[in-house]
């Protein structure tokens, strides 16, 4: 299974809603469908073939850098495997380097992500395995450790970039999201979480670099007008019912409540 997501936030604003067709779409130059190659659009007559994407095809831009010695996808322009690393977990940054203008526009950043699969008598080493792993917990309560997982829910790709409507920092940003599973069929979670201080694994526990005394997170922070004054963590939230078939988008951002001075999720925007 291979999904792609956006995220669209305005600059100085954050948008309640944005919808994402379910067919092809195209977005500040950027392909939005299963494909992963620049230069075609899976599902759609649009005849434009200079549209970007996660890897270079044979026309515009892919944002992924193909060059890295045996670590390339299989694509027109290079010819590696992934497959050949016997199950080791990569990470790929952007083919340019980080707030680069291409093609008059603002390339933030970008990373593919190649995770290990449990295929056969492989194991994955980033499996959550405590029953009380969830979203609105302090990551470093949450117990990562080497373990199977069922097909459905055993991540193999995950994609992300960031770019500018144009070249300048005052137009609006784009987030592009994406990620694959081994098994498309039967009900299923996945979901994006942003960290704005960051995280890291030390000794195989998640460690947050966000504020401690809010839970290990980043709070949105408002002023009176509701314009944003700090930038916090956020979650693109995916359910997978009806076999796999639908899915159920949600946005959530962390927020301290003046109540009580502590933090927690808000849903910013949900799909009917």
């Amino acid at each position: 299974m291979l999904v792609f997501f956006m995220l669209f936030f305005v600059a100085g604003n954050i948008s309640y809603s944005q919808s994402i067709d379910t067919e092809s779409s195209e977005h500040t130059n950027f392909g939005v469908d299963s494909g992963v190659y620049s230069g075609v659009m899976l599902f759609s007559t649009d005849t434009n073939n200079l549209i970007d994407d996660w890897f270079k095809g044979l026309t515009a831009f892919g944002v992924i850098d193909e060059t890295v010695p045996f670590l390339n996808p299989k694509s027109p322009s290079l010819g590696g495997q992934l497959g050949d690393r016997n199950n080791d977990a990569i990470e790929i940054r952007m083919s340019h380097p980080v707030y680069s203008i291409v093609n008059n526009q603002l390339w933030v950043d970008a990373v593919f992500v190649r995770d290990q699969n449990t295929n056969g008598n492989f194991k994955d080493s980033n499996v959550f395995t405590g029953g009380s792993d969830k979203n609105i917990d302090n990551p470093s309560t949450w117990t990562v450790t080497k373990a199977d997982v069922p097909q459905k829910n055993d991540i193999i790709d995950v994609f992300g970039h960031v770019r500018r409507e144009g070249a300048s920092v005052d137009t609006d940003e784009w987030i592009f999201l994406g990620a694959s599973t081994r098994n498309a069929n039967g009900d299923s979670h996945i979901d994006f979480e942003i960290f704005r201080g960051g995280l890291e694994i030390v000794n195989g526990q998640p460690i947050s670099e966000g504020q401690e005394s809010f839970g290990g997170r980043t709070p949105y922070l408002f002023d009176t007008t509701g314009a944003v004054t700090q930038s916090g963590d956020a979650i693109l939230s995916v359910d997978y019912t009806n076999g796999g078939a639908q899915a159920n988008i949600r946005i959530y951002i962390w927020l301290e409540t003046e109540e009580n001075q502590i933090l927690g999720l808000k849903i910013l925007t949900a799909n009917p």
